[in-house]
């Protein structure tokens, strides 16, 4: 998985440094933690939390995507990417369940 925003739309990279910088004055550092996927990689996060049973993918638990990168394509798998997913950090150390993610959306509107 990228993290290069240089594979993004230009569109994109100036809408992310806004958000970033956004984030920044509220005092929440985010990063990018993912950009351009392959469809082996999308195909992968597809699978965490189902099962390949009777030819068909079943739900098992938690997922991550209902894209799987091949029949259904997420905007993480064209090139340029037309999508981005930030990261909130707290001292360098990636942050998933931080209540920043709550402020991230009204910037990127």
């Amino acid at each position: 998985m990228e993290r290069d925003t240089r594979l993004a739309h230009p569109k994109l990279q100036a809408a992310a440094t806004a958000i970033i910088q956004g984030m920044k004055a509220k005092g929440i550092e985010i990063r990018p933690i993912s950009t351009y996927r392959s469809p082996a990689e999308q195909f992968e996060l597809f699978k965490k939390g189902r099962t390949f049973k009777d030819r068909e993918w079943r739900k098992t638990g938690a997922t991550v995507t209902n894209l799987d990168g091949t029949v259904k394509v997420s905007n993480h798998n064209l090139l340029p990417t037309i999508a981005l997913d930030f990261g909130v950090f707290v001292k360098g150390v990636y942050q998933p369940n931080h209540p920043g993610y709550l402020e991230i959306g009204p910037l990127a509107l």
